[in-house]
């Protein structure tokens, strides 16, 4: 694949950048971004590159990335489909703490980034406690299901809503709701790698169009109980 990419592109330091691109594969086989961000730097360099060398990166950085978006090889449509996929697997619960555990990843790595010292976060010797005291909020453990089974509860509530007989224009709005979650979902999954933050959207998409479905069975049982008078 990375072959027919680089056949496709006539400019040398990206045909470079492309060839490169496995440098970044661990031996387990995951993926490794910083090897790769590193290599991608020598061939900047190389390339001949002495001022803005981040500049170039970025900009070279770019036309790689639009040449596997825009090759839609099977091997990358298959990757985007399993994050699709996957993303559902996620909860609310990962949502949430997902800056606390990505905030505690980093102390770790400090010196490999010496920006980090300068944000308050990283100061002192309380501030790893207190996130970590953070994380055991008891907020975080209240609701932890999986966003497939959120969907089949709104899928449940949205079909009663359909059922009755008012309501029906909330219903559409909350179907619309959905399928919006849902292809930002999956042009996420074209553009990066996966990861719980990005899902943020799609949980502020899915409570609306929750509240919408919920709104029409409230309506039609409100109508339902309210009195006739003469």
């Amino acid at each position: 694949m990375l072959r027919r990419l680089s056949d496709r592109v006539e400019n040398p330091v990206v045909k470079q950048m492309i060839a490169e691109t496995p440098v970044g594969v661990t031996a387990s086989r995951g993926w490794d971004p910083q090897a790769c961000t590193n290599k991608f730097v020598e061939v900047v360099e190389r390339s001949g590159v002495t001022e803005d060398v981040g500049y170039h990166l970025d900009l070279y950085r770019n036309r790689v990335a639009r040449t596997f978006l825009l090759s839609l090889e099977r091997p990358f449509l298959r990757a985007v489909w399993d994050d699709f996929v996957a993303a559902f697997d996620f909860s609310q619960r990962e949502l949430a703490t997902f800056p606390i555990a990505a905030t505690l990843y980093c102390f770790g790595r400090i010196q490999e980034v010496p920006q980090l010292p300068k944000l308050a976060t990283f100061r002192g010797p309380s501030a790893a406690a207190a996130l970590a005291s953070e994380e055991q909020t008891r907020y975080y453990w209240l609701l932890d299901i999986r966003f497939r089974n959120l969907l089949l509860i709104w899928a449940g509530l949205t079909l009663v809503a359909c059922v009755l007989s008012k309501g029906k224009r909330f219903v559409a709005f909350s179907i619309a709701l959905i399928c919006t979650a849902i292809v930002m979902v999956l042009l996420t999954c074209f553009l990066s790698e996966l990861l719980p933050r990005f899902l943020l959207p799609f949980w502020v998409l899915y409570v609306a169009a929750t509240l919408f479905s919920l709104s029409s069975i409230c309506d039609k049982i409100s109508g339902a109980a309210r009195p006739t008078f003469l």
